[in-house]
This record gives C-alpha cells, sequence and structure tokens, in this order.
C-alpha cells in the first residue's frame, strides 16, 4: 500500500507541474549549452605559445631542429614563433652597465632588441637553440645575452619552461648547453636540454633522422608537460644563493646599483613560493657573511 501511494503520488505531481518542470530542463539546457560556448572560447583565447630562438646567423642545421620541434608543438596544438636573430638589428653591447645600474629602459643603443625579449617575456614557453662556434655559442647570440645580462640580476619571468638545443658536426654541446643554462638565472626552468650531431652535407642518413626526430619527439612531450603544470618549479640552489649575492650587493652599493636596490629591497626572493630549509639557509649564509 505505501508504495501504491507514492506512485499515485509521484503521478499526481507531474500531471500538476509538469510545465514547470519542462520550464526547468529547458532553462537548464540553454545554461548548459551557454557556458560550454563562453568557456571554450575563453580557451581559444589563451591558445599556449612558445617561441623558438634561433641563435644561429645561418639559417641552418639549428632552425632544421626548430622547425621540426614547431611541426610537434603544432601537432599538440601549441601556437609558435620563431626569431632568427640574425634578421634583426641587435646593436652589440657596449659595456655601459646602465641596464643593470638605473633600468634597462635607459639603455642608449636602440634596436630591435626590446621586441624580442617582449615576445619571448610574454610567451608560455622557450626554446633556445644554438650551434657549436669554436666551442662556444655564436657571437650573435652571446651579445643577445650580454644585452639581457640585467635580467640575471631582475628576473622579469619566473618558471618559465624551456628547452635548450645544440647542434654540431664534431663536439661541443654540452659546451654550449651549459653556457645556455645561464638563462636559468633570468627565470626560465630547463626541462631537458639536448645536442645533436649533424652533418656538414645537412643531410643525415635514414636511421640517424628517424633517431633524431624521435628524440626531439620526446623533448616536447617534455616540453607540453611542464606547459600545462600549474606548479611552480622550486628554486634551485644556485638560484637561491644568486638571489642573495644580488641582494647583497644591491644593499651595499645602493646609490650605484639603484635599479637593483629597489627590486631587492623587500624580496625575500623574486616570488612568494616556499624554498627548500637548507638551500634557504646557505642562502642567508652567503648573505650574513658577506654583511660582515
Amino acid at each position: 500500500e505505501p508504495r501504491f501511494f507514492w506512485i499515485c503520488h509521484f503521478g499526481a505531481v507531474d500531471r500538476h507541474h509538469r510545465q514547470s518542470i519542462s520550464y526547468i530542463v529547458g532553462s537548464c539546457e540553454i545554461f548548459f549549452c551557454f557556458y560550454i560556448a563562453v568557456f571554450l572560447q575563453k580557451n581559444k583565447g589563451h591558445m599556449m605559445k612558445v617561441v623558438l630562438l634561433n641563435g644561429s646567423p645561418r639559417k641552418g642545421n639549428s632552425l632544421e631542429i626548430l622547425l621540426k620541434v614547431e611541426k610537434y608543438l603544432h601537432e599538440k596544438q601549441i601556437d609558435t614563433e620563431i626569431i632568427n636573430l640574425n634578421d634583426f638589428n641587435i646593436k652589440y653591447c657596449i659595456g655601459c652597465y646602465k641596464c643593470v645600474l638605473v633600468g634597462q629602459e635607459k639603455c642608449s643603443l636602440k634596436d630591435d632588441l626590446p621586441q624580442i625579449w617582449k615576445k619571448i617575456i610574454d610567451a608560455d614557453g622557450v626554446v633556445l637553440a644554438s650551434p657549436v662556434y669554436t666551442l662556444s655559442v655564436p657571437g650573435i647570440l652571446k651579445n643577445f645575452m650580454d644585452r639581457v645580462g640585467y635580467a640575471a640580476h631582475r628576473p622579469e619571468m619566473y618558471n618559465k619552461p624551456a628547452l635548450i638545443l645544440s647542434t654540431t658536426s664534431g663536439i661541443g654541446t654540452r659546451i654550449v648547453i651549459m653556457q645556455l643554462k645561464w638563462f636559468e638565472l633570468v627565470g626560465l626552468n630547463i626541462v631537458a636540454s639536448k645536442g645533436f650531431l649533424v652533418f656538414p652535407t645537412g643531410k643525415d642518413r635514414s636511421k640517424v633522422a628517424a633517431k633524431k626526430d624521435k628524440d626531439i619527439e620526446k623533448l616536447v612531450a617534455k616540453l607540453e608537460s611542464k606547459l600545462n603544470t600549474k606548479k611552480l618549479q622550486k628554486p634551485s640552489l644556485i638560484q637561491v644563493i644568486s638571489f642573495n649575492v644580488f641582494k647583497l650587493k644591491s644593499t651595499f652599493g645602493k646609490d650605484a646599483y639603484r635599479a637593483d636596490y629597489e627590486y631587492y629591497k623587500d624580496k625575500t626572493y623574486h616570488i612568494n613560493i616556499k624554498i627548500n630549509p637548507i638551500k634557504k639557509l646557505f642562502g642567508k649564509i652567503v648573505f650574513k657573511l658577506g654583511m660582515i
């Protein structure tokens, strides 16, 4: 009998309130469709972008590697922009030190550097590629690093995932990769690095080409994983020590290092993040010893 009562009662409710229920269901459907449309539009407008920097004066093997990286990034629906440094007007650093002392906006050299650096800052990720020139990076790339050297004092980006790639027909990729890890000081999170052996003719044998493609695909997968990770990478020991060295220097020389002093004076690190206690202790020791 109770079961029969509830069945009859539900039927009565259904008959009396059918129009109201239909209205509610219809409203929910409209709201759901609107929400999906807004969500898709929002994500469409925030498509991830990776800047690929070719540090070679030529458009040769390093660019070829970047083009392969670009292909795999596009397959993952990631937007890209390749920057060939040699296509831009970047004047040689004259060592005036104005960018460090009073701010990069006071640099006397007027050229294309600010627009290149802004592209890197605005990007979600970076890929740096360089050939080996006499066991070092090419002059055009070294000059670029000199020109943005102030960013090691006052990092303008933090935790931006990056790949470092180097090409050679002989030796030296490890040395070049170590040199390019300087970009950690400006805040880049080096996800992975790889040196590639290339033939002087620019044509790989089939097996070598296949392995190279596989290696690049794996590198891109690592980069994509970091791009999709919202968790901040905790600073390395060298980053913590570097922070305290620059803070110490700016504290003692605050009259000369005005830009650095204003940047560091109220900071315990570049961003608000939990630091490993041992690394933090090392940083404090460096600072305290310097103050003696």
